[in-house]
């Protein structure tokens, strides 16, 4: 649910901010994606909680096709080891590469100019 609740709403919430895509709306799109989530969910969380979650989640699968390509392009190794990867992990890749092809043109990162990291 929260993959496909942050797919509805790509183009906001993984954007560069802009004119278009401010701090505000990327907000309130995470204000949706979070009532969405949690009304189905039998945990509620706030907003904070569901950034997080994505992130985190976002940042495993990264890790782990990362490994994956390394493995792949290691010379005289043999077969490489194939990952098994889950659907909702395939979905969050589907996900990157959609954002990859429309590309980022900010200096930042989205989130990191909305939580104040700059370094």
């Amino acid at each position: 649910m929260l993959l496909q609740e942050v797919d509805e709403r790509r183009k906001v919430i993984m954007g560069a901010l802009s004119p278009r895509i401010t701090a505000k709306a990327k907000d309130n799109e995470w204000k949706a994606v979070t009532e969405a989530v949690n009304s189905i969910s039998r945990v509620s969380r706030d907003v904070l909680e569901i950034r997080k979650k994505f992130r985190t989640f976002r940042s495993e699968v990264k890790k782990k096709a990362a490994k994956e390509k390394s493995e792949r392009e290691v010379t005289g190794g043999g077969i490489p080891d194939t990952k098994d990867w889950k659907p909702t992990e395939e979905a969050l890749l589907a996900l990157n590469e959609t954002e990859a092809i429309e590309g980022h043109s900010g200096p930042f990162e989205s989130e990191d100019v909305i939580a104040g990291k700059f370094d």
